[in-house]
């Protein structure tokens, strides 16, 4: 990881997680059924865009 992403993720986990910013800016954690969610998600739409592209290859277009 590059020094700039880590950095990044350390200020969204201050303010995502730390309970004076979650006071300050209204905010609160995400559960575990949210974190499932997103992952569940983020796989299907990972592996619909990988099928995608295996079938645009297959026709042989090559950019849309």
């Amino acid at each position: 990881m590059t020094r700039r992403l880590k950095q990044f993720a350390r200020q969204i986990t201050l303010f995502t997680y730390a309970p004076p910013m979650q006071a300050v800016f209204h905010t609160d954690g995400l559960d575990l059924d949210a974190w499932g969610l997103i992952l569940g998600l983020s796989v299907f739409a990972f592996f619909a865009m990988v099928i995608e592209k295996g079938i645009l290859r297959r026709l042989g277009i090559e950019r849309m």
